[in-house]
């Protein structure tokens, strides 16, 4: 892989010195000293970079999860897929039944071009037909408040009065079919209920004659008066409307009401949209929480979808390193998945808060370069974030360095080229990682430095650089 390749050219001191670390078992030659003949541990002092490290364990996660649910309640009509589906950008995931949808979205749109024609029409010119048809229909509504005002026509007032009296002759009429009917003694109850029926229809309308007779004979009606009145002003405003033109305020509420129609027409096609999941980007289906034929969820997603374009890891580490690490800097990731390979990685965000614990940690979150492994979500990742490199140091391994603490001493053990005896030497210590240590004094880059494998070897714990 590119990435690897890469840290295998930066880090080649790192090969190096793995390969004499493995270092084969040494039998030195009898008379070279106390630890002639003893199995040895040897490395040979080298030059290169020593690199300080931050390390921590996380799992692969996707570059974004996104829950997708419906905002509508509904049936679910369509489901096109299922976990672990790899779908497409505006690909439809799910639909619920849209046919109300649908009607809602058709009547608001026609409510729309309705107050669209309203508008047209109130805002046109006046046609000259429409000016007359205005007039006219004053005209009538005058003619009629002056009749209403002016009282009955006396002509009316005698024609009343004869339909009075000609259904008073017809109720009396029939109440006497009544009456003799009834003093029958042998009738049915049909021909008695037929007469009854008869004489109650001649009574209601005699007293509908008199009533009218009388109205007519008490003077003009008030209410008949004020209802043509209110048809006169209702038609002189017509009138005036068309020759004045459009009022700025009448346009402006007809403006309004379209204003209103459009946003119920908006309103009706998101929840058209709202009605369908579509996928926001090209990802991964993680979970679906719908059945098809099934009610929408409530309060839960109705899909979970994945962006495994890219991955990131999140690592909590330790506060006294998070001061060692910046935005922006290199990391390499070791997978258990792929033991043979690395990935590099940035570190993209680091928490101002704390993890919630018994520790104190901060969330460190490292962003994967692209790769072709084929990498899974919950891939579990050593990293390593690269916070120093110190080039051309000389450099030993920590095994290799011995430490007196009762003399205040540091030492290693120098194997002697021509006898093969181990000799004491004094060395000053610089910086170091997990494996290394930097030599400033008492040896020189070629030196070979050994441990009697039969001694308890010492080494340096608790740091967490490496």
């Amino acid at each position: 892989m590119a990435g690897r390749r890469r840290w295998q050219k930066a880090l080649a001191w790192t090969v190096a010195v793995a390969a004499l670390a493995a270092a084969v078992w040494a039998i030195l030659p009898r008379g070279g000293g106390q630890q002639a003949g003893a199995q040895l541990r040897t490395a040979e002092v080298i030059r290169g970079d020593l690199v300080t490290t931050v390390t921590g364990t996380g799992a692969l996660q996707p570059a974004r999860t996104v829950e997708l649910s419906f905002s509508i309640a509904g049936r679910v009509e369509l489901l096109n897929v299922e976990a672990g589906d790899f779908v497409m950008e505006g690909a439809t995931l799910a639909r619920l039944d849209t046919v109300p949808l649908e009607i809602a979205l058709e009547q608001a749109r026609s409510a729309y071009h309705m107050q669209l024609l309203s508008y047209r029409r109130l805002i046109a010119p006046p046609s000259e037909y429409d000016l007359r048809v205005a007039e006219a229909n004053l005209t009538g509504a005058l003619a009629s408040y002056r009749q209403a005002a002016s009282g009955p026509d006396p002509l009316a007032t005698q024609i009343a009065e004869m339909r009075y009296r000609q259904a008073r002759l017809g109720y009396l009429i029939a109440d006497a079919n009544l009456r003799a009917i009834q003093a029958r003694p042998y009738v049915s109850d049909e021909q008695r209920d037929a007469a009854r029926a008869q004489a109650g229809q001649a009574w209601a309308a005699a007293e509908s004659s008199r009533t009218q007779w009388e109205a007519l004979q008490g003077g003009a009606d008030p209410n008949a008066v004020s209802v043509a009145w209110a048809q006169v002003r209702q038609a002189q405003v017509e009138l005036e409307r068309l020759r004045a033109g459009v009022r700025e305020s009448d346009r402006r509420r007809a403006l309004i009401a379209i204003e209103q129609a459009l946003e119920q027409v908006r309103q009706a096609q998101r929840q058209l949209d709202e009605a369908s999941l579509i996928a926001p980007f090209t990802g991964l289906v993680a979970t679906v929480n719908v059945q098809e034929g099934a009610p929408a969820p409530i309060g839960r997603p109705a899909v979970v979808m994945m962006d495994v374009s890219r991955y990131y890891v999140d690592l909590e580490v330790d506060e006294l390193d998070v001061p060692l690490i910046e935005v922006g800097q290199e990391a390499y990731l070791e997978l258990d998945a792929f033991p043979d390979e690395t990935v590099e990685a940035r570190v993209e965000s680091i928490s101002q808060l704390p993890v919630p614990g018994d520790t104190i940690t901060y969330r460190v979150r490292l962003a994967l370069e692209p790769t072709s492994l084929p990498l899974r979500v919950g891939m579990t990742a050593v990293a390593s974030i690269v916070v120093e490199v110190m080039p051309d140091r000389l450099l030993i391994p920590n095994w290799a360095v011995q430490v007196d603490r009762d003399a205040g001493r540091t030492f290693a053990y120098l194997l002697e080229p021509d006898t093969g005896a181990l000799r004491e030497v004094d060395l000053e210590i610089g910086a170091r990682n997990e494996e290394f240590a930097e030599v400033l004094s008492g040896l020189d880059e070629g030196d070979v430095v050994a441990v009697p494998l039969q001694r308890r070897e010492f080494t340096f714990t608790g740091f967490r650089r490496r």
